[in-house]
């Protein structure tokens, strides 16, 4: 685990046998001008398919970079990271991945910000504009399909953002902090909210976050 973290795991999580993540014995050190960082130290860990597991641990001590191994940005110092027993040996196309901000595109409404993904991996027009549609009202979005950023609340962008990132229904999905800019309301209504998609999709999880 990285330095200082602790893993949970949602209630019922292990519904579905196989692991779909898993790190073995892995180090990430980068050197600087000054000095050799190691961002994580031996770290192993399993999650399972249709699990939804948080870590959670201080600012800097490499919940983030864990997420950017799994998803093939980065490559471990030592150690191995596979998906479904495939070695991560590049950038994944088959995952989801939700941060901190939306990043959405001011002009586009927020139906067309999450058809964004379709366009970009050449998904049928159709299907994904039925996708979508599905999306926006598992998240509460119905009504607001055609809003711009600009008109949605900070909540209401990561809930398209988090549409966007399912929208091509991805086996796992990552979170790097992803309602860490909200305020305490909006945060733990979206937590109940996220658990609830989970329970409805069972697409396996993997969340970081510093907020208890």
């Amino acid at each position: 685990m990285p330095k200082d973290a602790t893993l949970k795991k949602a209630d019922g999580a292990s519904a579905h046998v196989g692991a779909a993540v898993r790190a073995a014995d892995v180090d990430v050190r980068f050197r600087t001008k000054k000095k050799d960082v190691t961002a994580l130290a031996d770290v192993s860990l399993d999650v399972a398919a249709g699990e939804f597991v948080a870590i959670v641990g201080p600012s800097g001590c490499g919940k983030s970079t864990l997420l950017k191994l799994v998803a093939g940005l980065l490559a471990p110092s030592s150690g191995e990271v596979s998906l479904y027993g495939e070695r991560v040996r590049g950038p994944r196309h088959d995952i989801g991945y939700v941060f901190q901000r939306a990043a959405l595109l001011e002009w586009r409404s927020a139906r067309r910000n999450i058809l964004l993904q379709a366009e970009m991996r050449g998904m049928a027009t159709e299907a994904a504009r039925a996708r979508a549609d599905e999306l926006i009202r598992m998240t509460g979005l119905t009504g607001f399909e055609d809003a711009y950023p600009h008109e949605l609340s900070g909540g209401m962008q990561q809930r398209v953002a988090l549409c966007r990132a399912l929208l091509h229904e991805p086996p796992v999905l990552l979170m790097d902090e992803p309602f860490g800019a909200l305020d305490a309301l909006t945060r733990e209504q979206l937590n109940v909210e996220m658990n609830r998609i989970w329970r409805q999709t069972r697409t396996t999880v993997l969340l970081v976050t510093h907020s208890i």
